[in-house]
């Protein structure tokens, strides 16, 4: 099972999540008392969060080693389902197959218009409504 600790690095490249390593089909961040919020505080703003629902949300995740060298990368979009402090962002992909990130709403920025290219697909995203950027980190295996 994967445990984890999820904190902020910067407001602009988002999540940072350490873990003991293994798999699990639940979200790293479960089982904490609370999710640590990127700047500090602890507010969940309910509104924003449902106003989520029924969005498109493109993400763009970063995965680094202990020491912050890039693993790899990647991007998916689709839409919304659910937004809850505890269980995540459950985003519907274009395959039908759901994806849960983070709860960080402050990851969440309002999306330009324009054509989205993702860069290891041949695929593309039209006029998101929001986009996020989450960075993962590994930890450190003895």
């Amino acid at each position: 099972m994967f445990a984890a600790l999820i904190k902020a690095i910067v407001p602009s490249e988002i999540i940072v999540a350490e873990g003991t390593g293994g798999y699990s089909t639940k979200p790293a961040w479960l089982g904490m008392e609370e999710f640590e919020s990127l700047d500090g505080g602890d507010d969940w703003d309910s509104d924003f969060a449902s106003d989520l629902v029924g969005c498109t949300l493109l993400v763009g995740l970063t995965y680094v080693d202990h020491e912050d060298r890039l693993l790899r990368r990647q991007q998916l979009f689709g839409t919304v389902l659910s937004v809850d402090s505890r269980a995540g962002i459950v985003i519907r992909q274009a395959n039908n197959e759901e994806f849960v990130i983070a709860p960080a709403l402050e990851a969440i920025e309002a999306a330009s218009p324009g054509i989205y290219q993702l860069a290891d697909e041949n695929e593309a995203v039209e006029d998101p409504d929001f986009t996020a950027m989450l960075t993962i980190r590994s930890p450190l295996r003895s």
